[in-house]
């Protein structure tokens, strides 16, 4: 008996219509460009050269921002409960963001990191009133402004007066140990928890690094990115979100989308780091028993698939043009296991023991990188939390 997905998100034909462009917030252009001028070259050389740096690398490109792309790739959601996935369904091939994509795209550090408590820290319009200020502070204090501008201005990217995570803020007072902390992971929860609020049907901005979510097509859609995301010459160990230059103002992007015969579901990960170990997240039973069991058998999953018509989405959009003469679009999409080769019930029961083993380990320690930090100490500070990290307030 062939095994049914969840849900779709929106009923085909009833997609909610990119009316407005999706606004953001990130690449902030007034930050970047109060940060360089308050920094001296070879600060901002460090900085630019650090791990985070490849924000001031991708700032630099001018990227296109591609709203309608990204509205459309949204919209062919399926519903997932879990909170740190999105599930997108290009015809009948799932595409999947989490975490593993995420890294793949930034190239940031995305290791297990502990929660932390959110309290109230500086905001993109601080720094930037910092910037005009800082001429005669220390050398190290102005790098510490630089970094919390990218924190601020990209990793989370929120309101440019909304307060940040004070508890993060304080990180940047061990520079070292700021560049090696695992961003990566912040900057994806900011985004995707920002992704699975919205209503697409309305007037949106998104929080954190949206830029990633462009990306994240071109990597879906690689021969839609080689047509349409005007990819930069010899670009070849860059992450790829210094790879492509973006475009804006396309027309007939989801017609060009869906006929796209070549499509990377997610990618490929060891079984036993296939899934992204996060305090604060749930199994949803019907992803896990049908997308999650034949993605990470290979790249581009090539599964013979049948539609249900009938049953509509879970949410609500407005009802797109149709020729009268089309059959109705399914909501539903069933895998038939004829012309499936992936072992369903193997894959879940190798999984779920690995899952259960790597869960467990993590939950004892954190990364070697941190208990590295811990081990050596960070000069002139004694206080360190339990994942070995510098997190002392510093007084005025």
């Amino acid at each position: 008996m062939a095994s049914e997905f969840p849900r779709r998100l929106y009923t085909k034909g009833f997609e909610p219509v990119p009316d407005k462009s999706i606004g953001y917030y990130a690449d902030d252009y007034r930050l970047v460009h109060a940060l360089k001028s308050a920094l001296e070259e070879d600060e901002w050389e460090e900085i630019y050269e650090s791990p985070l740096g490849v924000f001031l690398k991708f700032h630099e490109l001018d990227f296109g921002w591609a709203s309608r792309l990204v509205h459309h790739m949204l919209t062919f959601q399926i519903v997932c409960k879990q909170r740190y996935e999105i599930w997108s369904l290009i015809g009948t091939t799932p595409v999947r963001f989490l975490l593993h994509e995420f890294e793949e795209i930034t190239g940031l550090n995305c290791g297990y990191l502990m929660g932390v408590d959110a309290e109230s820290g500086p905001s993109t319009t601080k720094i930037i009133e910092a910037c005009s200020n800082c001429s005669s502070w220390s050398r190290d204090d102005r790098l510490r402004l630089g970094y919390l501008g990218i924190y601020a201005g990209f990793i989370v990217a929120t309101r440019p007066g909304s307060s940040t995570n004070v508890n993060h803020a304080r990180l940047v007072m061990n520079l070292e140990g700021f560049k090696e902390f695992p961003w990566g992971r912040i900057a994806f929860q900011h985004l995707i928890n920002s992704v699975k609020e919205k209503d697409l049907s309305k007037n949106i901005h998104i929080e954190g690094f949206v830029q990633a979510l462009q990306l994240w097509v071109y990597y879906a859609l690689p021969d839609f990115a080689a047509e349409f995301g005007e990819p930069l010459p010899n670009v070849t160990e860059e992450p790829l979100l210094l790879a492509y230059k973006g475009s804006r103002g396309r027309r007939n992007v989801k017609a060009n989308m869906l006929k796209q015969a070549r499509i990377q579901s997610c990618v490929a990960k060891d079984l036993a780091d296939m899934f992204p170990v996060w305090d604060d997240d749930e199994q949803d039973p019907d992803i896990s028993n049908s997308e999650k069991d034949d993605a990470p058998k290979r790249a581009n999953v090539n599964v013979g698939a049948c539609e249900s018509v009938n049953t509509p989405g879970d949410a609500k959009g407005k009802k797109a043009a149709v020729n009268e003469e089309e059959a109705p679009e399914p909501s539903i999409c069933e895998i038939d296991p004829k012309t499936c080769d992936v072992d369903f019930d193997a894959v879940a029961l190798a999984k779920n023991a690995k899952a259960r083993e790597a869960a467990q380990l993590v939950s004892r320690a954190t990364s070697a990188r941190h208990r590295q930090l811990a081990a050596t100490g960070c000069k002139g500070h004694d206080k360190l939390d339990a994942t070995g990290l510098d997190v002392y307030d510093r007084q005025a």
